[in-house]
Order: C-alpha cells, then structure tokens, then sequence
C-alpha cells in the first residue's frame, strides 16, 4: 500500500512540474517574441509622407515627428541636397531614408534613436583618412529633437555672423606638421550643452573619436541651454564616444576629506551611466587639474585605467604614472598653441587636448570658438593624426 501510494504521488507531482514547466516556457517565449517585436517596432514604424520637390530638412523635421527618431547633421552638407519628391504610405522609416537618400551627396547611419547624416566622402570607420573633407568652416549644427523640443526642430550653433576658420587661422603660416603614426586624444570637459549640439556633429563628420567629461556642473547644471542634460549625454555614448567621469559636482578631489565624500561624488556619475545603458567610466579627470594621492586608491577600487590632469605637456604611456596624466588645454583663439603640442608628438607619446565648451557661454575663459574647433578637426584630419578616444587608445596598446 505504501509503495502504492509513493509511486502514485510521484506520477502526480512529476505531471504537476511538467505542466507548471510547460507553463513557464510559453511564458518565457511569449514574453520573449513580444520583446522582440517592441525592438523591432520602433524602425519599423509606419511613417506617412506625400512631398513634391521639397527639401530634405523639411522631410527630416516631419519624419522625425512621426517615428520618434532625432535627426543629426551638419547644415551645410544638408545644403547640398537635391529636392525630394517622395510618397510613401504605411512605410518604414528605413524604406523612406532609402528614397530620400538616394542620389545625395550624404548617407546616414543609425544609431539607437538616432539618425547621423555624414558626407559620403568621409568614411567614419577608417582612422586614417585620405579622402577630403569640407574645406569651408562650419557655419551651423542642426538638430532635430523632438523629445527635447516641443517645436520638434531646433534651428542651433547659427555662425553665419562669425568670423571664419580662415579669419581666425591663416592656414599659409600654419606649420605642416607630419601625423603619420602619431596619436592625438582629444577630450572635452564639463559637459556643456555645446558639445552636444556642435562638437559632436563635427567630430562624427570626419569619424574622430573623443572623451567627454562629464558632471553636473552647479550651480547653472539645471540650465538646458548651458549643460547637457543625462539623455543627451546617452545619445553621446550611442554615436561611440566614450564617456568618463568628472565627478559629481566638479568638486576639486584635494577638497574631499573623507571616503563618503569622495565615493558619493565619484558613484554618482557611474550610478546614472548604469541607470541609462551607458558603459561604466574607465576614464578619470580631474576638476580644475586639483590632483591627490588619497583619491588614488578610490580610482583603483573603482577600476578606473587613467585620470587625467594638466600640465601642458605630452604623455608618456610607458613611464607616466596613469593617474596623473597630462594634456594640453586649448581655449580662446591659440592656434599656435595647438601647434606647439603637435610638434611635440612622437611615436612613443600621446598627445591629449583638453576642451570645454565650444563655446563655453557659462565660463566663457575656457571657451573654444567653434570655427575654430572646426579648423582644428580639419588639421588633425589634413595632417594624418590618428585621434581617438582615451578608452580606443588603451585597446589598442594593450
């Protein structure tokens, strides 16, 4: 009777499990294929459009309306357009940026919600380019951004009224400094709504890679026309720039005296890339160049590879201790500083340049004219420097 009954209940609970079993699976795959399809949904929603010989931005701004997706270029290759006649119905934005796209003189890449247009004479994957890029100087950024802006465009960075890159640099007295097999990492502090807006356009025209900064500035950080806000600071890290940490509050290091001090401002930053997608900061800097031995060991014990300072000099990767590592800081209009550090660059060092806003409206002593950003890019580009990231330039030597 016992066995009986043993093997009575083992059939039933063996039938529960499997059903039970059964149950989670369809679940699983249930809640899988709707995941799948969410993902899927985004690009693959249905855009309406009916245009005859209109222009491009005007296409850009209504797609960007109906799918969600921003819209990132520079205006003046955005110029060069040719009129679009299109009509699509019940479409995918892919199937619509096929037709619009074709026969222009740009092409576009897709990254996260974000659309990049960029020159079809710049290939972004190559380090080392040969082809030619713009030779005028950028006169704006456009960025379509309808989560940020109501008015679903934004018309930003207008330079029609500055002066050029030419005015600002005689490119006949530049010096012709040889880049090949030299590194240049460039770097950006403090995170401004600038660089949002018009470096990061400009870097992504001529495939550049860079390092941005970030903190929340006080006491103006709430301020979107002056800082970037966290979802811009996201779609910087989709375009594949790396983002690092410029603690919480840009409070000087030498200033936190105790381990909570330093931990809550330096966590702060990693919490909020881990809340949003964002790969954890390797990449250290320190506010006002104010360095400490004491925050060295909570570098370590947060896995940071460098933190970089001041100093205006090259570094040294095979002998400069990482975590005081050194750059040159550009701001105002000094070209020839700009060239003072490129003559110093050798195969065997870096050379790191240091740039706050471009411009920097909230400290206007550490801004960078954009015009003269752009000549700097199109140098560096000319010149065959290979200029990447801080985290890109690790890889590579490891």
């Amino acid at each position: 009777m016992y066995k009986f009954l043993t093997a009575f209940m083992c059939r039933a609970l063996s039938c529960i499990l499997i059903k039970s079993i059964s149950k989670i699976n369809l679940t699983v795959i249930i809640w899988m294929v709707a995941l799948i399809q969410v993902s899927a949904s985004g690009r693959a929603q249905s855009v309406n459009i009916n245009a005859k010989n209109s222009r491009i931005e005007k296409i850009l701004d209504e797609l960007g309306k109906q799918s969600g997706y921003h819209f990132l270029y520079n205006v003046q290759i955005i110029s060069k357009a040719s009129l679009v006649t299109i009509k699509a119905t019940n479409s995918s934005l892919e199937q619509v940026l096929v037709q619009c796209f074709a026969n222009q003189p740009f092409t576009y890449v897709i990254a996260g919600k974000n659309v990049i247009i960029r020159s079809k004479t710049i290939d972004s994957r190559s380090v080392e380019r040969t082809s030619k890029p713009q030779d005028k100087a950028i006169q704006s950024i456009k960025i379509n951004d309808t989560t940020a802006r109501r008015t679903g465009s934004l018309m930003v960075g207008k330079m029609s009224d500055s002066p050029t890159s030419t005015d600002l640099v005689q490119s006949s007295t530049a010096p012709k400094i040889n880049g090949r097999g030299k590194t240049v990492i460039l770097t950006f502090d403090d995170a401004p709504e600038s660089q949002f807006r018009t470096v990061a356009p400009l870097l992504h025209q001529y495939g550049f890679g860079a390092t941005f900064y970030v903190c929340e500035f006080p006491p103006n950080y709430s301020d979107s026309t002056l800082y970037m806000n966290w979802r811009q600071i996201k779609i910087l890290s989709q375009m594949g720039f790396e983002i690092g940490n410029h603690t919480w509050h840009h409070q000087s290091v030498a200033s936190l005296t105790t381990d909570a001090d330093r931990e809550r401002e330096i966590c702060y930053v990693e919490q909020q890339c881990q809340r949003l997608g964002i790969p954890q900061p390797t990449s250290f800097c320190y506010p006002n160049y104010v360095t400490d031995t004491l925050f060295i060991a909570t570098l370590r014990r947060h896995n940071y590879l460098t933190a970089k300072g001041g100093e205006d000099r090259p570094w040294y990767p095979k002998t400069d201790q990482p975590y005081f590592l050194p750059s040159f800081t550009l701001s105002g209009n000094q070209p020839n500083h700009f060239y003072h550090a490129l003559e110093q660059a050798r195969t065997d060092n870096v050379i790191v340049f240091c740039l706050h806003g471009v411009p920097d409206i909230d400290h206007p002593w550490v801004s960078t004219p954009p015009e003269l950003l752009a000549y700097y890019l199109k140098y560096l580009h000319d010149h065959h420097f290979r200029v990447l990231s801080m985290q890109a330039y690790l890889k590579k030597i490891r």
